[in-house]
């Protein structure tokens, strides 16, 4: 009867440490899996900031270059206009200075708006 009794006692105990191995392990493997998803969430994150970071950037840089080139192309424009006025003040230079020059220097705008007039009809005009 006592060696019944142990033999009892010995299958429960061997019962209660397989109970606890398996409720360890299972532990175990949901902290690895815990682990893994909270790595594989903050992978996540750090590459949807890279990506933001990175578009944000090649917004800035587009739009610096935007910046540039719409000021290139203002001096580009000014410095035109600057040499169209020179070539205008060299050519009202040269003409002979029969009407006033502030008189000169409003034909020769006339003449730039309008579009140019048949020659024959210049030629009419005293």
């Amino acid at each position: 009867r006592e060696a019944e009794e142990k033999q009892r006692r010995e299958a429960e105990e061997k019962q209660r440490r397989e109970a606890e191995e398996k409720q360890r392990r299972e532990a175990e493997e949901k902290q690895r899996q815990e682990a893994e998803e909270k790595q594989r969430r903050e992978a996540e994150e750090k590459q949807r900031r890279e990506a933001e970071e990175k578009q944000r950037r090649e917004a800035e840089e587009k739009q610096r270059r935007e910046a540039e080139e719409k000021q290139r192309r203002e001096v580009q424009e000014k410095q035109r206009r600057e040499a169209e006025k020179e070539e205008a003040a060299k050519v009202i230079a040269e003409q002979p200075q029969e009407a006033p020059q502030h008189e000169e220097e409003e034909q020769q705008e006339e003449a730039k708006q309008e579009p140019k007039e048949e020659p024959e009809e210049q030629e009419e005009e005293p």
